[in-house]
């Protein structure tokens, strides 16, 4: 069952915040697709923040609650991927997603 709370929390954020929401990247910057933004609200830290394109993730206490251990390549999809119970699915992450496809994927993922 998907994290729902999470699903509409980072939909949430992008509609309220549409200037760092670019789903055809992972990262740039403070911008970013779902994935980076799910991963942020769920306690995701870029591992080297001065980077404005890294997406690899440190391993704190967020990523160790999620599973992840020490050492282990942490990137901004496989966090958000856990983080939203997606079940190894990434169908939202898709660069091709207008904000109307993920309102409504969100809402189906809801029910």
């Amino acid at each position: 069952m998907p994290n729902t709370a999470l699903l509409n929390a980072t939909l949430d954020h992008i509609c309220t915040h549409p200037d760092d929401w670019d789903q055809w990247v992972y990262r740039d910057g403070t911008a970013g697709c779902f994935a980076f933004h799910a991963a942020l609200l769920a306690g995701a830290e870029i591992k080297d923040p001065e980077d404005s394109g890294s997406t690899t993730l440190r391993c704190n206490e967020a990523a160790r609650a999620l599973g992840f251990s020490e050492g282990e390549r942490i990137t901004i999809e496989g966090f958000a991927q856990r983080a939203l119970e997606l079940d190894g699915n990434g169908v939202l992450f898709d660069p091709h997603h207008t904000l109307e496809d993920l309102e409504r994927m969100v809402a189906e993922l809801s029910q």
